[in-house]
């Protein structure tokens, strides 16, 4: 680093990317020390990135490399020329004015929050759901429901209504957050845990507006909107399933990403 040498007045940065787009390892020290850096006085800087562009995030570290000095306040050497280099070697998806420097692989604490609470939800109307049908039966019958049953299919009413919104939320802050990189691995199962996430995205949004519209407009619904309890428990036995086996076999870390908050936290 530039405090190593007082006289410095430019500095050059050449930086290399992992598929994940974090730092090959031997630079973790590197990053260490630039958060800790303090700039010379006018000190010039340029980053030049390498990686290749198969990779997820390509030159990920590159750019947060060069967030971080801007955010010291180093005076950039010749600008245009900086610009240029990272325009033809980054993407434009992955030119993020908010990169922070440790690129960690984990998910944002409301991405957290959210998984888990349409978790729990989504789990309460799949035990509780029959109550529901109970209602809906009663209602077709005339006959009188229990009270139990009464109360639970008004929960699965808001519940329901909740999960939608919810959904929405975590949409959105999927959008603008984005997620981590897979694990490094095989293509076939990134593609098999990406297909997952949005069939679960799909019936997170569908399950509840067929569910309204049974109540409210086409009763006839209903045999639809019952057909996603088995197609909710196929999924999470999946996805679950895939979670134990990173956790345990392959021990990659995708697991803790849903469970542990990195103290860095992650890029926006």
């Amino acid at each position: 680093m530039a405090s190593d040498y007082p006289l410095a007045k430019q500095l050059l940065l050449l930086t290399g990317t992992r598929g994940d787009g974090g730092a090959l390892d031997w630079a973790n020290h590197f990053s260490v020390r630039l958060e800790r850096f303090k700039a010379q006085p006018l000190l010039q800087f340029a980053v030049l990135g390498f990686g290749d562009r198969s990779f997820l995030h390509f030159c990920r570290f590159a750019v947060a490399v060069d967030v971080a000095l801007r955010a010291k306040a180093v005076v950039h050497a010749a600008g245009n020329l900086r610009w240029r280099i990272l325009t033809r070697l980054i993407p434009t998806k992955t030119r993020t004015p908010a990169m922070n420097l440790q690129v960690d692989n984990s998910y944002a604490p409301i991405q957290i929050g959210l998984h888990w609470l349409i978790a729990a939800l989504v789990l309460f109307q799949l035990v509780f759901g029959e109550s529901m049908v109970a209602a809906t039966d009663a209602a077709e019958e005339g006959t009188t429901l229990g009270a139990t049953d009464a109360v639970l299919a008004t929960a699965h009413y808001w519940v329901g209504i909740s999960v939608l919104v919810l959904f929405a939320v975590r949409l959105a802050v999927r959008l603008r957050l984005g997620a981590p990189a897979p694990a490094e691995g095989n293509a076939l199962m990134a593609l098999a845990a990406r297909t997952t996430h949005w069939l679960f995205y799909i019936l997170l949004a569908v399950v509840p507006v067929t569910g309204l519209i049974t109540v409210h407009i086409n009763p006839g619904m209903g045999e639809f909107h019952q057909l996603a309890k088995p197609a909710f428990i196929v999924l999470i036995v999946i996805h679950a399933g895939a979670a134990l086996f990173h956790h345990f076999v392959l021990r990659d870390g995708t697991l803790k990403r849903m469970l542990i908050i990195a103290k860095s936290g992650r890029s926006a």
